[in-house]
């Protein structure tokens, strides 16, 4: 079976298992493999990378979207975020999961079903 390869944007903060936590779920299920980690906060993704054996990190989820071998992207960044960032994954082609909720009425410019 192949695995399912997750990239995640938003690691949350360090030590408080956010991210990290899901990491070590997709790593226990067997199926799906996290390859790619990001955050907007400086060394933040680079040292989760570095201390959970992921080989990529960024800060930019943008550029992260660009790796072709991704399949799902979760996204658990604030909650502002989860629209355009959701919406970009599924423009790149990608799968994703989104921490609810994906928008506020207040704000929102642009619904696709």
């Amino acid at each position: 079976m192949k695995k399912t390869k997750v990239g995640i944007v938003g690691m949350g903060v360090p030590g408080r298992r956010g991210g990290e936590g899901l990491i070590d779920i997709f790593r226990e299920t067997g199926r799906a493999q996290v390859i790619a980690v990001c955050d907007v906060v400086e060394g933040c993704a680079k040292q989760v990378s570095q201390e959970k054996n992921i080989p990529y990190w960024f800060q930019d989820y943008e550029k992260m979207l660009k790796l072709k071998e991704l399949d799902l992207i979760v996204v658990r960044t604030d909650d502002k975020n989860h629209a355009p960032i959701s919406l970009a994954t599924l423009d790149s082609g990608k799968d994703v999961l989104v921490e609810k909720p994906m928008y506020s009425i207040r704000g929102i410019s642009e619904v696709r079903y």
